[in-house]
């Protein structure tokens, strides 16, 4: 039994198609070939074709590591490290309400994409650090601009949470998954 296609095959049939017009039926053995697979080839070599197609492709522009950075530019990120004391004051919701939700107001504006917070446990042993943020930018101009105009506010603000004496430290992201 031969299956019928029931679109027009414009391969086959030049004729204009419009409304009024009912689609002519095409049998499947006479459409044409896609444009990928040369005239006659079969089913295989015509994958075969494509995956070739595909891997040249992929050679061109070279391997997809997991470890490649995703964004054209390279970003930057300041990390703020602050030191574990045991009976130093540390106000975490003081920080997470209103400290960290300024430094995004304020460096924003220069920058910055966002922010994470990490408080270390201590486990298996005692961490040099209590807690730590790390703060995104796009760029490590950004992250001076930032400082410059922003930095004293931000700084005036330590002092409503803590006693602690801050780390600051800059980079450029050089990787990520």
């Amino acid at each position: 039994m031969r299956h019928t296609y029931p679109v027009p095959c414009l391969a086959t049939d030049r004729r204009p198609v419009n409304a009024a017009s009912s689609p002519r039926v095409v049998p499947i053995a006479t459409r044409p070939a896609p444009n990928h697979a040369p005239t006659g080839a079969t089913r295989s070599s015509a994958s075969t074709t494509a995956r070739q197609a595909l891997v040249s492709r992929r050679a061109r522009r070279g391997p997809a590591l997991p470890h490649a950075p995703r964004e054209p530019s390279m970003a930057a990120n300041v990390t703020v490290l602050y030191p574990n004391t045991p009976g130093a004051r540390f106000d975490m919701d003081y920080y997470l309400a209103h400290h960290m939700p300024m430094v995004m107001q304020r460096f924003g504006a220069h920058g910055m994409t966002g922010w994470r917070v990490v408080r270390f446990e201590g486990k298996p042993e005692q961490t040099p650090h209590g807690v730590m943020a790390t703060l995104d930018f796009g760029s490590t101009e950004g992250i001076a601009a930032a400082l410059a105009a922003e930095g004293g506010p931000v700084l005036a603000d330590v002092p409503n949470f803590t006693d602690l004496r801050p780390t600051l430290m800059t980079g450029e992201v050089v990787g990520r998954v």
